[in-house]
């Protein structure tokens, strides 16, 4: 049976964790059977801490973004081209603005970014709104970065699905990918060389090994509470105080 093997979690940092809020990250990953095989659809997005409503945010883009992107791909066989892609991100703006309404808010109280990826049995293609990343290996270099972080006009600020004109980045990898990490900014300086430009391989390989290894077709359950423990445990707790999101994904 071919498809996608995948372990996916998120966990609160500190500074949420020691305020009573809860973690403002959401995850989302499914893979599709269609025209073009197993498509493997996923999402992370991470509400802005400094948003009323972000918790709500996140989890409206991961949501309409993958669940546009699993229509998609029940009956297309190509990846979708970047106009279409902008309007799934319209679709969740939408759905943001129809959930401001409702609680009188403003969009902005739901500020969250996107790091989305959508991987065919030929090709990925990346859509990126703020930071985050996306680290993907398809080729005989290794690993290789998807997308990279986008920080904003100022130092700490970045770029959100609900800003007035959303800064969303379309990159396609013209080659079929056998795995991809998608994760929040909240790890981002642990995991990549920021100087480089570059993901750290000793993380990304120790991290995929268990997921490999995996006999499971789909979500891998025992292998993201493990990776949820691993994300709420001292030892990154100890290097940032942040939300952390990961998905670990791999062609099975």
């Amino acid at each position: 049976m071919s498809g996608w093997t995948w372990a996916a979690a998120r966990a609160v940092g500190t500074s949420h964790d020691g305020q009573g809020l809860p973690c403002q990250d959401a995850v989302a990953v499914r893979s599709v059977a269609g025209p073009a095989g197993a498509a493997l659809v996923a999402c992370v997005s991470d509400g802005a801490g400094s948003a009323r409503y972000s918790r709500e945010g996140s989890r409206a883009v991961v949501r309409e973004i993958g669940a546009r992107a699993a229509g998609w791909f029940a009956r297309e066989a190509d990846l979708p081209g970047e106009d279409e892609v902008r309007l799934w991100l319209e679709a969740a703006r939408e759905r943001i603005a129809d959930l401001a309404a409702a609680r009188e808010a403003s969009s902005r109280d739901f500020a969250a970014t996107l790091v989305a990826a959508f991987a065919t049995p030929t090709a990925t293609l990346v859509a990126h709104v703020g930071d985050g990343a996306c680290v993907l290996d398809g080729d005989d270099e290794g690993w290789a970065i998807g997308s990279w972080p986008a920080s904003g006009e100022y130092a700490g600020t970045t770029y959100f699905v609900t800003d007035a004109a959303p800064q969303l980045r379309v990159t396609l990898h013209d080659r079929p990918a056998h795995s991809l990490a998608l994760f929040s900014d909240g790890i981002e300086h642990l995991v990549l060389q920021m100087a480089a430009r570059r993901a750290h391989p000793d993380f990304f390989a120790t991290m995929f090994a268990p997921v490999r290894a995996s006999g499971a077709i789909g979500c891998d359950r025992a292998l993201s509470r493990g990776l949820r423990g691993y994300l709420a445990g001292e030892t990154l707790n100890a290097r940032t105080d942040d939300d952390k999101s990961l998905i670990l994904a791999v062609r099975a």
